[in-house]
This record gives C-alpha cells, structure tokens and sequence, in this order.
C-alpha cells in the first residue's frame, strides 16, 4: 500500500509518497515486487510536472539490496546524494528501542528518493540529515530530512 499526496505548490503540483513494504527477513521477494509496483506507481508519467516527485519511505531496504534496486534506477537517494559515504543509519542499535536481534538493525532503511517531474531536468540535494536520535528517541527508526531543489 502506498499514499501519494499532491500538495498545491505555486509552481505546480507536488508529489509527495510513503509507502512500507513488508519488513520480515524472510519477505524479500514480496518486498522486490513491492518495490517494483511502487516504482511503477511513482514513475507514472501522469505524475510529470515541473516539480518533483517524492518518496519518502521505509522501504525495509538497504541501498545495496535487490528489494531496493528497482527504486534507486528511477530516483535520486537523497542520502548519497548529500552525505555520501556515510551510513546514515535509521535502523540501529545505538536507539535504545532496537534490539541486537534485529535483522535490519545498523542499516539505512529509511530513504528520501526524488526523481526529476519532467524528463531531462535534475533533481539537486542541498542537504540531508537524521532527526530523531536524541537520547530517548521517539521512535525505533530515525527520520531523514533532505532539502530539494529542481
């Protein structure tokens, strides 16, 4: 299940999803096929515009995993884009509500992915950081924020 929103911007109609794929270890191929629906959804060129189009998910993937490729080939990571080389974890040990015996823990699985609303254009990052990571933390995951330009 995915929720595209469109928000009235003075440049056009923004474009903004989430979506949560399955997370169970064993649920990789469901998660794939999820990822690859969602892929389709957002790439949709229904959705073109002069402004981007948005996900802002927790796809239960790392970037290097085959559930996540269908994704990263349609969009820009946000993440790497701004920090790249740093991990950028969303999923870890260091929050007190993740468990070591998380599967998932130490990972980046919370991503900001934008593609460009009209073929040909860019899709620029300025900035992307972690919100959430103060000691309690008030979720198991830590939220990514990113500022877009077009």
């Amino acid at each position: 299940m995915a929720l595209v929103v469109i928000f009235e911007h003075p440049a056009g109609p923004l474009h903004i999803a989430t979506a949560c794929p399955d997370w169970q270890a064993d649920r990789g191929g469901a998660r794939l096929a999820q990822n690859r629906g969602l892929t389709a959804l957002l790439t949709d060129p229904a959705l073109d515009g002069p402004l981007p189009v948005v996900l802002a998910a927790d796809p239960n993937a790392r970037p290097d995993t085959p559930e996540l490729r269908p994704l990263a080939r349609a969009f820009v990571d946000a993440w790497d884009a701004a920090r790249p080389g740093e991990p950028g974890f969303t999923f870890t040990t260091g929050n007190g509500f993740v468990g070591s015996h998380e599967w998932l823990a130490d990972g980046r699985i919370d991503h900001i992915l934008a593609r460009p609303g009209t073929p040909g254009r860019a899709v620029s990052v300025q900035a992307a950081a972690l919100a959430g990571t103060a000691d309690p933390a008030p979720s198991d995951h830590y939220a990514v924020v990113a500022d877009l330009g077009w």
